[in-house]
């Protein structure tokens, strides 16, 4: 799933580091999986990710969703 097929307000970004990115996992082990949630749910994780990782995905992830759909971004 790409950030650019998802719909504002309509889905979860799961920030986290390698145990949120899964790798070698099955996808139904992912932590975000197992809450039932009904959105769909973006995986943000970094392999070997901090908090520096994590604030700049989700200024990334919000600058990027403002050009794809429109939303007023402000600094």
């Amino acid at each position: 799933m790409e950030l650019s097929d998802l719909t504002e307000n309509e889905f979860i970004p799961a920030f986290g580091d390698s145990n949120t990115f899964g790798m070698g996992l099955p996808e139904e082990e992912l932590w975000y999986n197992k809450l039932g949630e009904v959105h769909p749910i973006y995986n943000a994780g970094v392999i070997n990710g901090n908090l520096t990782d994590v604030y700049l995905m989700m200024t990334s992830m919000y600058k990027s969703k403002n050009c794809i759909d429109g939303w007023q971004y402000k600094t």
